[in-house]
């Protein structure tokens, strides 16, 4: 306060008789007492404060002794206010929100002083304040958007209402600043990507809590509506929490379902090209076991025919045994999926549903591929007990009649 204000609140906390209203003035009753008291309202009437405050009086003449009935209309300069009614009905209609560093003067008179009625104020205008910028609103009403619509008229002339709340607000109070709070996060984030993410989530917020506000007011006269949401707060504040974390937990296993959808057909795709990239070289194993079979019962077989047959059998052994190695491969990364990605305890009987058929296929094309081992190291068997016979393989012949030719 300046000196000038520092005497306006003299005035009015010697004074009697004080009303206090929702129009920037105040009516009192002062006694002059002394001749302090007699030049004190001198200076009123000589209008030395009408820069922040017009003194009115009735009384024709001035003398000790006098009760002085006044009013005092104080002017809308410097964040000064004659009443907390005035207060809240200016800022209701203001655009800005309210200030912990205004005077209201009707504070200097409380007794005893509450020292958070201003802040809770201004709580409760900052919120309705909010609720007008992401809901349809005009000056005199708010329209929230769910299923159906509500209209909740702001009332600003019937700041008194809001004033009784304001001063029995103190186990409500928590939870309007978390709700506030809550709504007003910031999402002005550089990264477009997941800016888009946050608004979508904060266009979630706001349709909670319209639906939460519909519900609560419907059977409410729509004159009362702002009073008794601002009175039901807390529980709206914990079933619109109750609310957004089921949503968050939907929009969770969601993206995990997408994920587990898409891993699982990964998955599906990988063991399916694994599973191929063999069968061709597979198909040729019954010819090497029938033409095997046949070198058995006759030595006209090509020796190179039957050793290209064992170098043939050797490398499917190895292309072999590197599919049986990345489909290993493959069951680990299955089996480390869940725990890599965080997926939720509910919803690994989602995955292991989802992933079952590919466990299924790896299983039995491992036996498959073990049964393909098997009639491999078959053939390579064959093949090299073939050589037991020498005397069958081709440059073996050449070389004993070489011998036999020599001097």
């Amino acid at each position: 306060m300046n000196l000038m204000q520092t005497k306006i609140a003299s005035l009015i906390q010697n004074s009697e008789q004080l009303a206090f209203d929702s129009s920037n003035t105040i009516k009192g009753a002062f006694v002059v007492e002394d001749s302090d008291d007699f030049e004190f309202i001198k200076k009123f009437r000589g209008g030395d404060y009408t820069k922040f405050a017009t003194f009115v009086d009735n009384e024709p003449t001035l003398n000790i002794g006098d009760t002085i009935n006044y009013i005092l209309t104080i002017r809308r300069i410097d964040k000064q206010f004659s009443s907390y009614q005035n207060y809240i009905e200016s800022y209701l209609l203001d655009v800005n929100d309210g200030s912990d560093d205004a005077l209201i003067y009707e504070s200097l008179c409380m007794n005893p002083f509450n020292e958070s009625l201003l802040n809770t104020i201004n709580l409760i205008i900052a919120f309705v304040h909010t609720l007008k910028s992401i809901y349809y609103s005009n000056s005199s009403q708010v329209v929230v958007f769910g299923k159906t619509h509500s209209e909740i008229p702001i009332k600003p002339r019937e700041s008194k209402r809001y004033l009784d709340i304001a001063n029995n607000y103190v186990e409500k109070k928590d939870s309007l600043i978390k709700l506030h709070t809550w709504l007003t996060s910031n999402v002005d984030i550089a990264n477009e990507d997941i800016k888009n993410k946050l608004l979508l989530h904060e266009a979630e917020k706001h349709t909670i809590l319209a639906t939460e506000i519909i519900d609560n007011l419907r059977l409410t006269s729509k004159s009362d509506k702002i009073f008794i949401l601002l009175d039901n707060i807390d529980d709206i504040y914990q079933s619109v929490i109750s609310k957004y974390s089921l949503y968050l937990d939907d929009f969770k296993f969601s993206k995990f379902n997408d994920k587990i959808a898409e891993y699982a057909e990964k998955f599906l795709e990988k063991t399916d090209t694994i599973i191929t990239s063999l069968q061709a070289q597979i198909l040729a194993i019954p010819l090497a076991i029938a033409l095997i079979s046949v070198s058995k019962v006759s030595a006209n077989i090509n020796g190179f025919l039957i050793g290209s047959f064992l170098v043939y059998a050797i490398i499917v052994i190895y292309a072999t045994s590197q599919q049986a190695y990345n489909l290993y491969n493959l069951r680990r990364r299955i089996a480390e999926f869940v725990e890599e990605n965080k997926i939720p305890e509910n919803l690994k009987s989602k995955w292991e549903k989802e992933i079952s058929p590919v466990k299924v296929k790896i299983g039995f094309h491992a036996l498959y591929l073990l049964i393909t081992l098997v009639l491999l190291c078959l053939i390579v068997a064959n093949c090299i007990s073939y050589f037991h016979y020498w005397s069958n393989w081709f440059p073996f012949n050449m070389l004993n009649t070489a011998l036999a030719h020599m001097p």
